[in-house]
């Protein structure tokens, strides 16, 4: 199966790129819980009902994990950690957490192993053997 994509023009702009032409990846379907439930039950002796309890206490124990300001790493998976999106002041005795702290974002960064021919390239499973299709041409004014 191949990642599908599009070309896509630049409209940045301030951007370098601004005008030029640029991959994006064509989502074409979501995976839900169920469909992991019974993916992962054909390749193993748990039943889907197992997954699905196994899954939704992984999600709550994550969770409290990472709102106590730790990172929480699944081997062979990748890493999530709770970043702060924030406004930007001058002087410390500018910032005000009511005001400036707009929010949260969950980092997610994927397994990976260095390469051993001393580059510092990373292997990551998620994207091993990955290969594309292009969907269709681009064309001016086609910014889909």
């Amino acid at each position: 199966m191949s990642i599908n994509y599009r070309l896509r023009k630049c409209n940045i702009k301030h951007s370098e790129n601004y005008g030029k032409l640029y991959a994006y990846a064509v989502r074409t379907d979501v995976a839900d819980q169920r469909e992991l439930e019974r993916r992962i039950q054909q390749n193993c002796t748990a039943k889907p009902s197992d997954v699905r309890v196994v899954l939704r206490e992984l999600v709550e124990v994550m969770r409290e994990c990472l709102q106590e300001g730790r990172t929480v790493r699944l081997d062979e998976f990748g890493s999530f950690a709770l970043t702060i999106k924030s406004r930007c002041v001058n002087e410390a005795a500018d910032f005000d957490e009511k005001r400036d702290i707009r929010g949260f974002r969950c980092k997610f960064t994927p397994y990976g192993e260095r390469f051993g021919d001393g580059s510092h390239n990373i292997r990551r499973p998620f994207t091993a053997d990955c290969t594309v299709h292009r969907l269709d041409d681009y064309h001016p004014g086609d910014n889909r």
